[in-house]
């Protein structure tokens, strides 16, 4: 069992790839898969009001099994910093408070895809308006925010293990 675990998060527009992604390295690597799509459907329809609950469950889930020395893969948009932050946090969070013995390595992986080519492949549940409202949120993620970053394309077929360098 690794020590040291990883947590993995996919950043970017519906329709780039992210689940796709997040699926290959769970498969890949290995490691826990937690989706914010997923527990949301948990509560029936997306609201506002419910999403704090989401976040919550999501945070108590990665931490668990971070505390647990397994490595995880966090799906959910992350398109602004604060989210992102709020995730690295997460992780952080966990050596602060002495739960696990070293820092937690953290990754973003990062999907890149056009407003346009996010429309056209987005899933049926996301409305094009808040594609666009995300899409003017999207800040692409920088190494200056305290974790890896790896881009993957939508159609690229990586090599994961060479891609993330992370696990050996």
């Amino acid at each position: 069992m690794n020590m040291n675990p990883t947590l993995f998060f996919t950043c970017g527009l519906p329709g780039s790839g992210k689940s796709l992604l997040a699926s290959r390295v769970v498969k890949h690597l290995g490691g826990v898969y937690v989706s914010r799509d997923a527990t949301r459907g948990w509560f029936g329809s997306y609201e506002v009001r419910k999403e704090s609950h989401v976040v919550e469950i999501c945070k108590n889930t990665v931490q668990a099994h971070l505390a647990n020395s397994r490595d995880v893969v966090y799906d959910s948009a992350g398109v602004d910093a604060q989210s992102r932050m709020r995730v690295l946090w997460w992780a952080k969070e966990l050596y602060a408070r002495n739960t696990v013995s070293k820092e937690v390595d953290v990754v973003c992986l990062y999907t890149p895809v056009s407003l346009e080519e996010s429309i056209a492949r987005r899933p049926r549940t996301v409305k094009e308006e808040d594609i666009i409202l995300m899409n003017n949120k999207l800040v692409v993620p920088t190494e200056a925010e305290g974790f890896r970053i790896v881009t993957v394309g939508y159609a690229q077929q990586p090599d994961l293990f060479e891609l993330l360098k992370v696990k050996a």
